[in-house]
């Protein structure tokens, strides 16, 4: 990084040039970017490398300056938008049966039918996702020491301790540590995971759900959760897919990159390499549909803003979640098994 230095709209950032993995210099993107989700300010600009296609914000804010970031920002106490849809439904019986079948969790009075039922649903590769995804796809693994970093509001830390995980958080904003020390009476420090200085070899599995986009060094995020993470654990990390069909249908409308909070975007083989270097031993690596209807439908809205500068009236937007959910069905049957879909699932180990 330079030693240049420019504001933008009252938040003081610096240059990034060159690509954090590989050094080569970046090559514009997209420039003249606004937030569209938060309303952060600044006019911003996304670069990225022409050898090794990470992406990344060039200008991007000094650490000091990314609480101004988030003042619009309101999804830190937000459960899990399919979670409380599946619940809404009614179908909790099924979500145990899934849980039970493809994560080993027990389920209150199974029986015979309720296993056969969850091994036929396992089958339904997008519910089984959806579901998964509700755990962080983590297997029982008779419940160890769970730590969420970036825990926001604690949903789902909440949920795992009621499948029997002992949990802790970490979480840097102050009213979202509130909202979960208050609402599910949950152990979360607030500020970041080196901050919190957590003995070595502490924890059984540590989950990043959407984090590592957000940090100034993705790979120092990984060795602290390596340094953290016992020998036998494992770390899942989510985030969005940089090479994604959406991003490719909809360009610098994409809701995933999200400037200025989201500092890098990755794809399969950059998060590969981020991995890698931390020390860690990849075991699963893929992408997932399981967002893309919400992911289609928030992009659409962008770029309708983007091209006329106004909201979507509500003809327009009643057309746009259902052809959200048509093509999100279309990405699950087609894209994400070409490491296309909306999100990389990263599970890894100690090397």
């Amino acid at each position: 990084m330079t030693d240049d230095f420019e504001a933008k709209e009252g938040v003081r950032a610096q240059r990034a040039p060159d690509c954090l993995l590989c050094a080569t210099p970046g090559e514009a993107l997209y420039i003249g970017l606004r937030d569209e989700v938060g309303q952060a300010p600044g006019i911003w600009d996304l670069k990225v490398c022409p050898a090794c296609r990470l992406v990344w914000l060039d200008p991007r804010p000094l650490p000091e300056e990314i609480a101004k970031l988030y003042h619009g920002y309101h999804t830190h106490t937000r459960s899990d938008p399919w979670a409380s849809v599946l619940y809404m439904w009614g179908v909790r019986r099924g979500i145990r049966a899934v849980l039970a079948a493809g994560f080993g969790y027990r389920a209150p009075m199974a029986g015979m039918a309720r296993a056969v039922a969850g091994r036929i649903l396992c089958r339904f590769g997008l519910l089984a996702d959806i579901i998964g995804a509700t755990v962080m796809w983590l297997p029982s693994l008779s419940c160890g020491q769970l730590l969420d970093v970036g825990c926001g509001g604690g949903h789902f830390l909440a949920r795992m301790r009621s499948l029997g995980w002992r949990v802790r958080g970490v979480e840097p904003d102050a009213e979202a540590v509130r909202f979960a020390q208050g609402g599910f009476d949950l152990n979360v420090f607030q500020g970041t995971l080196v901050d919190a200085h957590f003995p070595a070899n502490e924890f059984d599995a540590i989950t990043m759900n959407h984090v590592i986009e957000h940090v100034d060094d993705p790979i120092g995020l990984l060795q602290e959760c390596r340094r953290v993470l016992k020998a036998s654990g494992r770390l899942v990390v989510v985030t969005p897919n940089a090479n994604s069909l959406g991003r490719t249908q909809f360009g610098k409308a994409w809701r995933g990159w999200e400037p200025p909070r989201h500092l890098f975007l990755f794809a399969p083989n950059t998060l590969q390499v981020c991995s890698e270097r931390a020390g860690l031993r990849i075991e699963a690596l893929r992408t997932t549909a399981r967002l893309a209807p919400e992911i289609w439908k928030a992009s659409a809205r962008i770029r309708h803003k983007q091209l006329t500068g106004q909201a979507q009236d509500e003809r327009a937007d009643w057309g746009t979640r259902q052809w959200s959910l048509l093509m999100g069905l279309y990405e699950h049957i087609f894209a994400a098994n070409r490491a296309a879909g909306e999100e990389v699932v990263l599970v890894a180990r100690k090397n």
